[in-house]
């Protein structure tokens, strides 16, 4: 049975290492079609061979969720083969191949090591074991397995095991080494595989204490998730290096703008700008930095700046209007509303900007006009018009407005900048929380939809 068994492995392991000496990086995604298709012909053991392969010797990006589903039917015939023979030896084996691409590391662990105890000699099995605590970042526990590999018999078993190292970093360049970390750290963020990321970034952080790279993301990542205490020892582990935190602007502007230190990200910024004037998203966190500083003019002029490189971006035209009304110039705001209600073809969200203005202002029965011509049955829109209409009947109902002097223009949405110059005395003041929250509401259907 032994000796039965030893060629079967020997038969199993050859068919997922064949071809593998020569890889040809330009057909790198070819094994993962071939296995999809072989699952489809229901050949599961040439398809999860395929697969693995496929996995150990190229950078898939792919989530575990998506391998699941990949692996899913393959998953179900292994499992059927085990409780028809539940001494199957390759059927564990399988299953053990199947927790390793998945990542389901005690099961994959648990089927292999059954087959090692029964085959400790095994140079594919031992293979097996290196490559699991490899893919584990277990660096120092993979090369002893690797060394039972060192024997006649063994030869091209370790050949691959020294290429895989050199996949993962080991025994190479420090250099190569280093972008090989990147390069995995950052697959992880880009499969949400956050912990893992954070883990081999800490590594290179650890390992390169100069290059900047590491730091950079890892505070970029920690500022996205809201751990600004994260973010925080990072940056300060680099200060250490580099103290004026050249290499790290733009992350300890983004740490400072999440803080609220809005002073903080202008000292930082603003001579960055100086220097690279045609930086759109530069301006941009200067320009938000200004408005939520309340210095809402020198926010006005880089928006505008903005706003002509980017005319159709109606966050920033609801920036600006907001900063017009902060600043008194409410007629202002209402022009380049109705301007771009004539230029823009979707202008439902700028309508409702516009009867926002009129109603915080107190010009109800401009509000209600520009309300009752949007369409309250709108899917998508209806919703907020019926609020805005009954948030106005109340307000109407609380004190009737006297200071609408625009009537005769209204229907063609235009002001009268004359009556409104004479009553700019008697409108309330801005509240700039009231004017947020209302631009918040047509903005999270607008970029919902």
């Amino acid at each position: 049975m032994k000796k039965s068994l030893s060629v079967k492995l020997l038969f199993i392991c050859l068919l997922v290492c064949s071809a593998l000496f020569a890889i040809d990086n330009s057909k790198l995604l070819y094994p993962y079609f071939e296995a999809l298709n072989l699952f489809q012909q229901e050949k599961f053991e040439e398809g999860l061979k395929k697969y693995y392969k496929f996995l150990i010797f190229s950078d898939p990006v792919l989530s575990i969720e998506s391998q699941k589903n990949d692996l899913k039917d393959a998953k179900a015939y292994f499992d059927n083969q085990i409780q028809l023979s539940e001494n199957m030896p390759l059927a564990k084996l399988y299953i053990s191949l199947y927790n390793r691409i998945i990542q389901n590391w005690e099961p994959a662990y648990n089927e292999l090591d059954q087959l090692l105890s029964r085959y400790p000699d095994s140079n594919f099995l031992n293979f097996f074991k290196g490559e699991y605590l490899l893919a584990q970042g277990k660096d120092k526990e993979a090369l002893l397995v690797f060394q039972k590999l060192k024997n006649p018999k063994g030869k091209k078993m370790l050949i691959l095991a020294e290429i895989l190292q050199k996949k993962h970093g080991i025994n190479i360049a420090p250099d190569e080494r280093k972008q090989i970390l990147l390069k995995k750290g950052l697959r992880h963020l880009d499969l949400f595989e956050n912990e893992k990321a954070v883990k081999i970034l800490l590594q290179v952080m650890s390992e390169y204490p100069e290059d900047p790279i590491a730091p950079h993301e890892l505070v970029d990542f920690f500022v996205r998730e809201n751990k600004l205490n994260e973010a925080e020892k990072i940056l300060a582990e680099w200060r250490k290096k580099d103290a004026n935190g050249k290499n790290l602007y733009l992350p300890e502007a983004r740490l400072r703008f999440k803080q609220k230190r809005y002073s903080d990200v202008l000292k930082i910024l603003i001579p960055i700008f100086s220097a690279d004037p045609q930086n759109e998203y530069i301006q941009f966190l200067i320009a938000e930095s200004y408005f939520m500083n309340g210095d809402y003019n020198k926010a006005l002029e880089l928006l505008s700046a903005i706003n002509k490189a980017d005319p159709e971006n109606i966050g920033i035209l609801f920036r600006i209007t907001a900063a017009l009304e902060m600043t008194n110039n409410v007629l202002k705001a209402i022009d380049i509303l109705n301007e771009n209600i004539k230029t823009t073809t979707y202008n439902i969200p700028i309508k409702l900007e516009l009867g926002s203005i009129y109603e915080r202002i107190g010009h109800y029965n401009n509000a209600e006009r520009i309300y009752f011509r949007l369409d309250s049955e709108n899917q998508i829109w209806g919703a907020l018009v019926n609020k805005r209409f009954k948030a106005l009947e109340k307000l109407k109902a609380q004190k009737q407005s006297n200071s609408d002097t625009i009537l005769a223009t209204t229907f063609l949405n235009k002001t009268s900048e004359e009556n409104m110059n004479d009553n700019k005395a008697n409108l309330p003041a801005p509240d700039i929380e009231k004017i947020l929250q209302d631009q918040k509401e047509i903005l999270d259907i607008f970029f919902k939809n």
